[in-house]
């Protein structure tokens, strides 16, 4: 017809035009009572959701916004600044002269976080303990700046820190930040409380037995089966620092021997065993009962195995994961037989960490480089029993290994002869502890020789020996008399 899309829209246009027309008269000719009728007659014939909706929308249309909007020719919309701090007030003014993008709103609830607050008079006997990020108790009389991002905008936002529960909150956030943030703290506090008996004092409370009774162990553990190495890698020092009291650690290794022989107390269990038809617990209810035990029940065992040997993490990890094990293997008979038996665990230990061959050119924990704690678990593995000590000898090669190291000259490894030194006295105290049993005496000919020699020269020289060539020497002789 030779009419392009132009015309066809002109002519719907002039259609909906006289349409509307139409309309208008009608409605001028109708009565109130008619056009009330009418109405009635078209909410009925509508769909009910359909006219809800569009009551909706003119009701928005309405009531536009409860905003304040900010606006240079309505002076009625004029923002009252009188309240706000005298920073936000020059803000919101350079604001409104330089006409910034998306500031023509004023959003209360966000001007308030952002003005400072007067130091309210707080209820002590009521306020939850807070922690730096360091997981140090704060004082409630600390005053600190906001610059140490431990002001936030929870319940207390005069109070610098953040409290246990919002720390357990904040470790299942979906944002990895945030949940690196809180389980770092937690593992701080963790440490803290270990090693720091003042803070149980302050809060007159045992603080270790809070964060198992809040759950945190639990969320160490789930930690520790994420994805995510950095994630992985906190769960195992969180696990580290509420099993390993550092203090008590280094007593016990030195507590070698005792009056029967080579014997060290255990950290036993006082979990009771379950009685005839009772019900199990919970893994959350087995960890506030017995820790330990709590843990091996969640396969902790299966999943460091799994991660020495597939994450590989970074050497702090690889020494945290050790410790776990020492503590394990130090806490029961029962639990030590668990390492032993955990399918492959120690041989993987001992591979990896155990070389033949001693250089300490890489940090304590690296892959290929020798670490001392292995040395030490294989020693607490062996002292629990004899089974323990049979069955640690049948899966692993130590013989060869610890024979090589206890053959070792501090004075070669000049710029590491206290990790040489303690290295010497660990294998001749796990070679003795072996020989008490009477397992490996036929190696003790291979460095017999050495071991002459060496108390040859510590006799020619006794009087000039160091505090390490002593006990090198005690080590020795122990190891010898045994034999």
């Amino acid at each position: 017809t030779g009419e392009g899309p132009a015309s066809g829209s002109t002519n719907v246009e002039s259609e909906i035009e006289n349409i509307h027309n139409e309309n208008i008269n009608r409605l001028k000719h109708m009565t109130k009572e008619e056009i009330l009728e009418e109405q009635e007659k078209l909410r009925a014939s509508l769909d009910p959701n359909l006219l809800d909706f569009l009551q909706s929308r003119k009701r928005k249309k309405d009531n536009p916004t409860d905003k304040e909007v900010i606006s240079e020719t309505d002076s009625s919309l004029e923002l009252e600044t009188s309240d706000l701090d005298i920073d936000i007030q020059s803000l919101l003014g350079e604001a409104k002269r330089q006409k910034w993008k998306h500031f023509d709103v004023l959003e209360s609830e966000k001007i308030e976080w952002m003005q400072t607050k007067e130091k309210e008079t707080e209820n002590v006997a009521f306020s939850k303990p807070r922690f730096d990020f360091e997981g140090r108790l704060i004082p409630l009389d600390r005053d600190m700046g906001v610059e140490t991002g431990l002001f936030h905008h929870g319940d207390e936002t005069t109070r610098p820190g953040y409290s246990l529960e919002e720390l357990v909150r904040l470790a299942d956030s979906s944002f990895q930040s945030q949940k690196i943030i809180s389980l770092q703290t937690l593992a701080f506090i963790a440490r803290n409380a270990q090693n720091d008996i003042s803070i149980d004092e302050h809060l007159q409370t045992i603080l270790l037995k809070v964060l198992v009774d809040i759950g945190v162990p639990m969320i160490f553990r789930i930690a520790m089966d994420n994805t995510a190495i950095s994630i992985i890698c906190l769960g195992v020092l969180g696990i580290r620092n509420l099993l390993v009291n550092t203090i008590d650690r280094d007593f016990l290794d030195n507590v070698q021997y005792t009056s029967i022989g080579v014997s060290l107390p255990l950290l036993n269990s006082n979990s009771k065993p379950l009685k005839e038809g009772e019900e199990e617990s919970t893994d959350l209810e087995e960890l506030q009962n017995d820790l330990v035990q709590g843990l091996i029940k969640t396969n902790i065992l299966t999943r460091i195995k799994y991660i020495i040997d597939k994450v590989r993490p970074p050497p702090t990890s690889v020494t945290c994961l050790v410790e776990i094990l020492t503590h394990i293997a130090r806490y029961s008979k029962s639990t030590a037989l668990q390492v032993v038996n955990t399918d492959k665990l120690m041989e993987l230990v001992v591979s990896s960490f155990l070389p033949f061959v001693v250089t300490f050119e890489k940090e304590v924990g690296s892959y290929g480089e020798c670490c001392v704690d292995v040395v030490k678990l294989c020693f607490h593995l062996v002292v629990v029993s004899r089974v323990c000590a049979t069955l640690v000898v049948s899966r692993v090669s130590l013989f060869e290994t610890l024979l090589q190291f206890a053959l070792l000259e501090a004075k070669n490894f000049a710029e590491n002869s206290a990790r040489i030194t303690e290295l010497i006295i660990s294998s001749l105290q796990t070679l003795r502890a072996l020989a008490c049993y009477g397992i490996g005496l036929e190696y003790f000919q291979t460095g017999y020789e050495t071991f002459i020699h060496k108390l040859q020269y510590c006799s020619s020289k006794f009087t000039e020996l160091n505090e390490d060539e002593l006990n090198c020497l005690t080590s020795l002789i122990q190891y010898m008399s045994e034999v």
